[in-house]
């Protein structure tokens, strides 16, 4: 079974880590659904260096198979992150909001992807749950996220 431990984690993850204070029943809703979003962000991103990671996750039909696309995903960026110059960069746009930008050999321009890299916690607590119902909604996600940014990248053409 494949299974991160928090440093394996945290060696994969590239950014914006957080810590998780006592929440409130109301703030753990708030941090799993951001947590969701964040992973969609993370699908979404390898999904445009490996196009069979996204599919891996919308269709997982078991936790091992759910644990092996996200380490997958993880992989891709941190593969990424260590080449002597990274295509996948996260910033804010002008309103403040995160996204991560993505540039591939194929377009002109990066794709611009809504969203954030999730943190080591996110990850860990999403690999530990392993809900491939979970999964199935977070691929839907990333997927939306992938076409939107897609869709925008046409418009400004």
């Amino acid at each position: 079974m494949l299974c991160l431990s928090e440093n394996e984690a945290n060696s994969l993850q590239t950014s914006l880590s957080f810590s998780v204070p006592n929440l409130s029943e109301r703030d753990a809703q708030t941090t799993e659904s951001r947590d969701c979003m964040d992973l969609a962000a993370l699908i979404a991103v390898a999904k445009t260096k490996s196009m069979a990671l996204l599919d891996r996750l919308a269709y997982a039909l078991n936790p091992e198979s759910l644990r092996m696309a996200v380490a997958d995903a993880l992989r891709v960026i941190q593969y990424d992150q260590v080449s002597r110059n990274p295509s996948i960069v996260q910033t804010i746009d002008e309103s403040g909001h995160p996204i991560v930008k993505v540039r591939t050999e194929d377009r002109d321009e990066p794709i611009v992807i809504r969203g954030r890299l999730p943190s080591s916690e996110a990850v860990r607590r999403f690999i530990e749950e392993a809900d491939p119902g979970l999964a199935r909604k977070v691929g839907a996600r990333a997927s939306s996220l992938l076409v939107e940014a897609l869709s925008e990248q046409e418009e400004d053409r």
